[in-house]
């Protein structure tokens, strides 16, 4: 995977907007979670269900019947099966929960009778995947229960998807919802120190990507962005202001590595109601703004800069160094019903970056040549709005790197 941000370029692009993602309101079940007292908390973790509610009975003694493989799905985890099931039971007396990996973090999962070699799938989880910074296991069983828990985001027959911890009670050859309860995370995230830039999290990070993902885990960790974000494997689960979820997935074509795009949660931005997300091309990289109350997307060439009246949004993206990403600067005008592209100004031989609104006609840029034998020099300019347009003003005298 080629990059196209360099390093520079990220770290001075968010000064003074960074710290400014402040905590909205939201109405999910997990916010509630969240806001009650810890007391509250603590006594609806005495009322869930126990492993030692669900007693198994009678343990199993002798040899576990032989898996019998009946459809394409336990077929096609037959080596697995086998092997496990062979081992004895582990769960509720005489079955055997058989797993397998489906990713970094991703287990599926049977149950199968050691009495009679049947195969069970659950009906609605078909594989189980952790959240970021998730303490608890994503499966929990015993030998001597019949409760089974499931932590993480789960993904069914379907592709449907939840996340919480799932309490079941297997009875009967099925398996029947008790219960739903919050995710044990790792402490939140701390705040960053005063002057410090989500790009500073990145230090010693070359690879556009893997800075964007180091990003993403820490803004998953913190408190406010908990309800209102999910990663589900190669997927990223928005939540509008109406309740709804928006999915956001990566993408390739089969067979072409040069049409892969990523998307990493990079912030929520209260002052305008929107999520940035970063989209990593094969070369180069760029943003999507999406709009949190329409659902709108908005494709950004950089991280956008707010102005002092909330009335526009100004990016400023240097491409004279790789060619892989724009060489221009985007000012972007906010409506009632999301945002409008307002202007485009295009460069040819010098790269923009760091845009600070002075006023709000007045835009600062810092811009810098192609580098040649006499090293990368840097000069500053300014973007006016002058009779309805924005020019730009003639830059300063150049200063070496």
């Amino acid at each position: 995977m080629k990059t196209g941000c360099s390093p520079l370029l990220w770290a001075v692009l968010l000064a003074g907007l960074a710290a400014s993602c402040g905590q909205k309101t939201d109405e999910t079940n997990s916010a509630e979670v969240a806001k009650t007292p810890a007391s509250n908390r603590a006594k609806a973790q005495e009322s869930l269900p126990r492993f030692s509610d669900f007693p198994a009975g009678e343990k199993f003694a002798g040899t576990p019947a032989a898996p019998v493989f009946t459809g394409a799905e336990a077929r096609r985890y037959r080596t697995v099966i086998q092997r496990q099931a062979a081992a004895g039971p582990n769960f509720a007396g005489h079955f055997t929960v058989a797993t397998w990996g489906c990713g970094s973090t991703c287990i599926g999962f049977a149950v199968v009778d050691a009495r009679t070699g049947e195969i069970h799938f659950h009906p609605t989880v078909r594989r189980a995947m952790q959240v970021p910074y998730q303490t608890d296991s994503v499966l929990q069983y015993r030998p001597d229960s019949r409760l089974l828990v499931i932590a993480g985001e789960t993904e069914g027959p379907a592709e449907q998807s939840s996340s919480g911890k799932f309490y079941y009670e297997w009875k009967d050859g099925r398996f029947s919802l008790l219960a739903k309860a919050e995710i044990q995370l790792e402490p939140g995230a701390p705040p960053l120190p005063s002057g410090m830039t989500l790009d500073d999290l990145c230090s010693g990070i070359e690879n556009s990507l893997e800075c964007a993902r180091e990003i993403e885990r820490y803004q998953l960790r913190k408190q406010e962005n908990t309800a209102r974000v999910k990663r589900a494997g190669a997927r990223l689960e928005l939540r509008l202001a109406d309740g709804r979820w928006l999915e956001i997935s990566d993408a390739q074509k089969p067979g072409d590595e040069t049409s892969v795009i990523q998307f990493n949660f990079r912030e929520f931005l209260p002052e305008i109601d929107c999520y940035l997300l970063h989209r990593q091309h094969y070369e180069g990289a760029d943003y999507l703004l999406i709009h949190a109350r329409a659902g709108s997307r908005y494709e950004l060439h950089d991280v956008p800069v707010v102005s002092p009246d909330r009335q526009r949004l100004a990016t400023a993206s240097d491409g004279v160094a790789g060619g892989y990403n724009p060489n221009a600067v985007q000012i972007w005008r906010l409506t009632k019903d999301g945002l409008e592209l307002e202007q485009t100004l295009e460069l040819e031989e010098l790269g923009p970056s760091n845009p600070q609104w002075i006023d709000n006609r007045t835009i600062r840029l810092t811009l810098r040549d192609i580098p040649d034998a006499r090293g990368q020099r840097r000069t500053s300019s300014a973007i006016l709005k002058r009779n309805g347009e924005w020019r730009f003003q003639p830059p300063a005298p150049p200063s070496p790197d």
